[in-house]
């Protein structure tokens, strides 16, 4: 093994310098997701897609690069000759990986010297771990997500403001895409169909299919940034619930909402159509019908048995000097959830509703979704305020 000083006059000359430009590595629950685009340029204006920068060193490892093609060729071919189909440790393969892109830089700087270029940058991957090797050689641990390439500065920023620890592999694969397709309407030297390895604990080394990176290419959420507070939104729901049942446990000696962290786990998925849309309603909705209806009968000593649990509710705010908008808040989301997909025209309480919360119809689904956890969140809100400022002398006490 021996990486010599490159000749390849492409690796010398600026205006003729072939260069890769975007890789994208994410950590998600199961795994890690290495993506790329698929262009390469030569110069600053002639380019060809097609050119996979995405491979599987193994059964275990992926490994992707960008920069100098020439510089990755070189150090590539080596390091292919050392472990294809040869069985070795994660850490010994960075740490040859590591030495060759440090020799290969180490031999050829001379001829970069005044120019903004560095060796090529690698991501090497497997199930467990993952770490980017950089043009010095120098190496270190991705534990949430990395890009490389002339794209990396906005594919930063993308993956800074959109990420979550501890994603879905499905959230994952989607926000990799969308950082290489965002990327590629600024910077024009990323472009090209995305290639992708899942690097999976379950499922092992997945190569994703053309087919499939198109499918979530025309399903992005308008703002998949919107996912994110989605997503806080969720966490925001989970605590308020906690603290309404502790109130409500101290000051009327039951817990008011059952509990249902499976329905609440569904509240953390994207909504990017009319479906979608539909499911994640009827979760939201799920969480309003589930209260302890028995406690309020009691409370209220209201014996409707066609009363349920908005009715109920409804009685013991107004006998507390509670807010009707609380439960006003409840029913519309009752009313989102009550348009079976696919909605049909006549639809009119639905339709109207969502004019009332979005101003247009059809809707954008992502956006009339954060509206839907809006109105939960502030009945919630509510709810917590009103039993706080209850007097003592307004606690009911468990009957004898």
């Amino acid at each position: 093994m021996g990486i010599k000083v490159s000749n390849d006059k492409r690796n010398v000359n600026r205006g003729g310098r072939k260069e890769m430009t975007l890789i994208v590595l994410i950590k998600y629950r199961q795994g890690y997701v290495l993506a790329s685009d698929t262009r390469v340029m030569w110069g600053l204006t002639r380019k060809k897609d097609g050119q996979s920068k995405v491979i599987k060193i193994n059964d275990e490892v992926a490994l992707a690069a960008a920069g100098l093609i020439g510089a990755i060729d070189d150090v590539k071919k080596d390091f292919l000759s050392s472990y294809s189909n040869v069985k070795a440790s994660f850490d010994e393969m960075v740490g040859t990986l590591s030495n060759l892109v440090f020799t290969w830089w180490n031999n050829n700087k001379m001829k970069f010297e005044g120019e903004e270029t560095r060796g090529p940058d690698f991501a090497i991957a497997s199930p467990d771990i993952s770490r980017v090797i950089f043009g010095n050689g120098y190496s270190e641990e991705v534990r949430d997500y990395h890009c490389e390439g002339s794209g990396s500065n906005y594919g930063e920023f993308i993956l800074q403001n959109a990420y979550l620890p501890d994603m879905e592999r499905e959230r994952a694969k989607e926000l990799a895409v969308y950082t290489i397709v965002e990327t590629s309407k600024i910077d024009p030297t990323v472009g090209g169909e995305v290639s992708m390895i899942l690097c999976d604990k379950e499922m092992g080394l997945v190569s994703i299919p053309k087919r499939e990176i198109e499918t979530i290419s025309s399903q992005f959420p308008r703002n998949i940034f919107a996912v994110k507070t989605e997503s806080q939104k969720a966490e925001q729901i989970v605590v308020l619930r906690d603290e309404v049942n502790n109130l409500f446990e101290s000051k009327f000696h039951f817990r008011l909402f059952a509990q249902q962290e499976r329905v609440i786990l569904e509240l953390h998925k994207s909504c990017r159509n009319e479906e979608e849309f539909s499911l994640l309603v009827s979760s939201l909705a799920a969480l309003v019908d589930n209260m302890d209806t028995d406690g309020l009968r009691k409370l209220t000593s209201e014996s409707d048995k066609n009363k349920k649990s908005i009715g109920l509710l409804d009685e013991l705010l107004q006998s507390k000097g509670g807010s009707k908008t609380i439960t006003d808040r409840f029913r519309k989301i009752r009313i989102l959830r009550s348009a079976h997909y696919p909605i049909h025209p006549t639809e009119s309480e639905f339709i109207q509703l969502v004019l009332e919360l979005e101003g247009k119809y059809p809707p954008d689904w992502s956006l009339l979704w954060n509206h839907s956890l809006d109105l939960y969140i502030g009945a919630l809100q509510e709810l917590k305020e009103w039993i706080v400022t209850l007097g003592s002398s307004h606690s009911v006490h468990k009957s004898q």
